[in-house]
């Protein structure tokens, strides 16, 4: 997407001859796949924006079972998005969608890349959730991983 860009804008500058449909591919197949396979590695590495104001000063006990509940309303939440754009996906598969421009771009396959990002990351929260049980049962006083522990190698 960098590259796309950098050389339209070069381009556009020096020669006045820009790539055709930069702004189509960048919004529909770029910024989609970006936002939404982005999902699940930031889950993984534990990268997600997360308030804890309220959840440090509770017990552990209440922190474990609050912990456990948002991440079960998180895979119901994603679970619905992922069905519901996979639907719409089909929906864009079957009319052919495309961008109108100058070009036609298709962006029925694009739209697929939203049930898919959703889809890894609901598998990466069901991971999370089944380690955060695991840890507690085993003594564990919280299903969070402290961001310090986490490894950004």
């Amino acid at each position: 997407m960098i590259l796309q860009v950098f050389l339209d804008v070069g381009l556009r500058t020096f020669y006045n001859n820009p790539l055709p449909a930069t702004l189509e591919i960048v919004s529909y197949w770029w910024m989609v796949a970006l936002s939404f396979l982005g999902l699940a590695y930031a889950k993984v590495r534990h990268e997600h924006i997360s308030v804890n104001l309220l959840s440090e000063s509770v017990p552990p006990k209440v922190k474990t079972f609050n912990d456990v509940f948002i991440e079960v309303v998180v895979l119901v939440v994603v679970a619905l998005i992922a069905y519901f754009s996979f639907i719409a996906s089909l929906d864009a598969l079957e009319t052919g969608e495309s961008a109108s421009g100058l070009f036609s771009i298709p962006v029925w396959p694009a739209r697929f890349f939203i049930p898919i990002g959703t889809a890894l990351y609901f598998a990466a929260s069901l991971v999370s959730l089944i380690k955060g049980i695991a840890l507690t049962v085993r003594g564990g006083s919280s299903m969070q991983i402290k961001t310090e522990e986490v490894s950004h190698d």
